[in-house]
């Protein structure tokens, strides 16, 4: 495979995407670039109102507009929504990419939330929540990546190294 010039940054709430995306973006002087941003702007509904069953598709659909349009840059790491790999359409798109899953079991993504509060978890009972976006997403990560980071174990410096290395 050629040298990548876009990656894309998916995973759970808590995993770590934006801390290292935002590394690798620095260490290959590229932009950083968070797709979640604006989405409800776009949409016209706050995330609440999004997250029903006929928001979510707009939701989807909207993702799929933007990652459209972030696959035309080069020299980006952009992070994308967790419920980004909820699309066929987007999941095609991404696997067309370079992306990298930067994983994380339940139990360590409760641990972070801790000491980092995720605000998509909201008041809801965490554990829960997390099992089942674990349960529903984490096989479509890993089928939509090219890269697995398995961030439980925390050598984030490693973490940052091997996706560097993969990539060139």
């Amino acid at each position: 495979m050629n040298t990548p010039k876009r990656l894309f940054i998916l995973g759970l709430p808590g995993a770590g995407k934006a801390l290292v995306a935002r590394t690798v973006a620095k260490k290959l002087d590229w932009k950083y670039i968070d797709a979640d941003l604006g989405l409800e702007h776009q949409i016209g509904d706050h995330i609440a109102e999004i997250l029903d069953d006929s928001g979510l598709k707009n939701f989807l659909k909207t993702q799929g507009r933007v990652l459209s349009q972030l696959k035309e840059k080069d020299n980006v790491v952009v992070t994308t929504d967790t419920s980004v790999v909820l699309s066929d359409e987007n999941r095609e798109l991404l696997h067309n990419e370079y992306s990298i899953y930067i994983k994380a079991s339940v139990p360590t993504l409760i641990e972070r939330y801790e000491h980092n509060p995720v605000p998509l978890l909201g008041n809801t009972n965490r554990k829960t929540l997390l099992d089942k976006l674990y349960k529903d997403r984490d096989n479509l990560y890993e089928q939509t990546a090219h890269l697995t980071i398995d961030t439980d174990i925390d050598y984030f410096d490693e973490h940052v190294s091997r996706i560097l290395t993969e990539i060139n």
